[in-house]
């Protein structure tokens, strides 16, 4: 299907499937552009996200530079550059500037007043999003979201108060549940806003190379269509839906007894998750898990034997593992001496602090960080 470029005395609309996506008037621009600084902080693997000096100013000044059945072309005045076009059908908003200071960039697409918001990865709090803004960070969920003891008291510790959007899996993806489905390709923060009853706001601390639209028929062509973009997942292992996953830590003999114990009571066990099969270290706010990729033997003596026995009574064991290094392991002083760690400018390693000790970060810019820890996770 064409795309419709719809030229008005005081601006112009894009229109798609019989949808208007972009209305950009100069009373109510779609398009902005700008700069900004970022004074973020981050403590412990929270972040307060916060920017100064933003100048934004709406792109007012335009020309058709050229329309076709499948694009169109838009210019911004030499700031921005534009295209509109079809590719394996959806439409995609292609941006570019030649202004390397420009670092801020909004856009308004039209939204519906009924509609509902899904997505934007995993969301603890709330299941539909319209009305909200939800910034699009990778960050510790937190203990607690309320003004109870556990939470204020975590507060007080870690310098930071639990969000409700706080989560460890970030996107900027998003359906409607009138059928249309976004995804921004920008890397960069991002704060998509839901609150305005006629337009949804993304704002983004980049230039995003593409913005991608679908429009469908319902919000299930619309979670399919966003799926066969990113790509759908594998179907879950038929032995997930055999029973129940049991969280346990505190060692080889603790997960077996308890394991025992509930089996016993009648309760079908599939999987037991053992967090701290890596060992522990201890720390100003107690016990904490200690970051080295390897099983610890004190804790889980001969665990490879282990998880055989408990695979022979049906049930699997389940680890965890992250990005971040403890110093002073032999994993750590591997990657610190092949240059895998995450530095700072003068090229000294960036130490992370999160709860509640330093920690070096794999960097994942490192083709070959990424193929070594890869290979680690495979061993395991």
């Amino acid at each position: 299907m064409s795309i419709q470029f719809v030229e008005q005395s005081s601006g112009f609309q894009i229109i798609w499937k019989e949808r208007v996506i972009i209305n950009h008037q100069s009373a109510k621009p779609a398009f902005f552009i700008g700069r900004g600084e970022d004074i973020s902080e981050s403590c412990s693997g929270f972040f307060k996200i916060k920017e100064k000096n933003v100048r934004l100013h709406a792109l007012l000044n335009w020309e058709l530079e050229s329309q076709s059945e499948y694009e169109i072309k838009i210019n911004f005045k030499d700031e921005l550059a534009v295209s509109f076009y079809i590719e394996n059908g959806r439409l995609v908003i292609s941006n570019s500037t030649e202004k390397q200071s420009y670092n801020r960039f909004q856009l308004m697409l039209e939204a519906d007043a009924g509609e509902q918001i899904y997505g934007c990865g995993e969301q603890y709090s709330r299941l539909n999003l319209r009305g909200k803004k939800v910034p699009i960070w990778i960050s510790e969920s937190g203990v607690g979201r309320r003004f109870d003891p556990l939470s204020i008291g975590f507060a007080l510790k870690t310098k930071h108060i639990p969000r409700w959007y706080n989560t460890y899996i970030s996107m900027p993806s998003w359906v409607s549940s009138f059928g249309m489905y976004c995804h921004s390709t920008s890397s960069a923060y991002t704060l998509l806003d839901f609150k305005k009853r006629d337009r949804h706001g993304i704002y983004v601390w980049e230039i995003p190379e593409k913005i991608i639209i679908g429009v469908e028929d319902s919000l299930a062509g619309a979670v399919g269509g966003l799926s066969d973009y990113l790509g759908r997942q594998p179907q879950p292992p038929e032995w997930i839906y055999e029973g129940m996953m049991l969280g346990l830590q505190g060692g080889k003999d603790i997960v077996a007894r308890k394991a025992e114990k509930v089996s016993a009571a009648g309760v079908k066990l599939n999987a037991v998750w053992c967090q701290d099969w890596e060992g522990i270290r201890k720390t100003s706010f107690g016990k904490q898990l200690r970051w080295a990729w390897e099983y610890d033997e004190q804790l889980y003596p001969e665990l490879p034997e282990f998880i055989k026995e408990l695979k022979k009574k049906g049930i699997r064991y389940l680890a965890y593992n992250n990005t971040f290094l403890t110093p002073g392991s032999a994993m750590f002083d591997e990657a610190r001496e092949k240059g895998y760690l995450v530095k700072k400018k003068n090229n000294e390693i960036y130490y992370v602090e999160v709860p509640f000790d330093p920690a070096g970060m794999v960097d994942f810019t490192n083709p070959e960080a990424c193929s070594w820890l890869k290979t680690i996770i495979k061993k395991i």
